[in-house]
């Protein structure tokens, strides 16, 4: 993944180009940018989170409907990452037939799916896994750059909170491999954030999960999310 403050720059050049006539051309373009640009805000710290995402209707020339489709999967984004799970988990609700197949509704599904377990470490059941592994599975095929490690952090959370230890542990080291593999520098944060999780649920004196929170911890620096590197130095302490 592009360190976020590298898109942040890129963000506003682009803001720079179509600013002068997002009156006329370019509605759908600052529309998008707009959001793109407050989401990047909100994971580098630079602005705080503030829940559903408001303000005034799009530019003239966007699409509505699929601008509020764009809206749910940029809350989905900002819940997650800050740790605004009920937000983030709510955001699965009524997604159209109609936008099933597009990488944002996957997104929403994947994030969602681990939200249900980040709001209460002892659920055991979780409605979304199994709907979101099954995405993962099918696009994984065509695509296992970008799906593959995100199946195998499902899995692990799966088997973490079904109570197959051992099973988990080597879905989670697999996940870690290839998400480092894909560059994919903050899904490996946050595979080796939820494997310390794992390790603290389920072990009163195994050490492994200062590793892996240190791991985190310096992956999540590289990637620049200020949310997340506070709430891991919060973990270590």
């Amino acid at each position: 993944a592009i360190e976020l403050s590298k898109l942040q720059k890129e963000c506003k050049y682009q803001e720079s180009i179509v600013e002068g006539d997002r009156d006329q051309y370019f509605g759908m373009t600052v529309a998008y940018t707009d959001l793109i640009k407050n989401t990047l805000d909100i994971l580098t710290g630079d602005e705080p989170f503030s829940g559903p995402i408001d303000g005034d209707w799009p530019c003239p020339g966007t699409n509505v409907i699929r601008y509020e489709f764009i809206k749910k999967y940029h809350h989905s984004v900002r819940a997650f990452w800050t740790r605004n799970f009920i937000q983030c988990f709510d955001q699965t609700r009524f997604l159209e037939d109609m936008y099933k197949n597009l990488p944002n509704t996957m997104m929403i599904q994947f994030y969602g799916a681990l939200a249900g377990y980040c709001l209460s470490e002892n659920e055991t059941e979780n409605r979304l896994i199994d709907v979101a592994i099954a995405v993962m599975r099918e696009k994984e095929t065509n695509c296992a750059h970008n799906f593959h490690n995100k199946r195998l952090l499902l899995e692990a959370e799966k088997l973490s909170h079904e109570g197959k230890i051992e099973e988990a542990e080597a879905a989670y080291l697999s996940a870690i491999e290839a998400s480092r593999k894909a560059r994919f520098v903050h899904e490996e944060g946050l595979v080796c954030e939820l494997a310390a999780a794992h390790y603290l649920r389920n072990y009163t004196e195994d050490v492994r999960h200062r590793g892996l929170l240190q791991q985190a911890l310096e992956c999540y620096k590289t990637w620049g999310c200020k949310p997340r590197v506070e709430h891991v130095v919060k973990m270590i302490d």
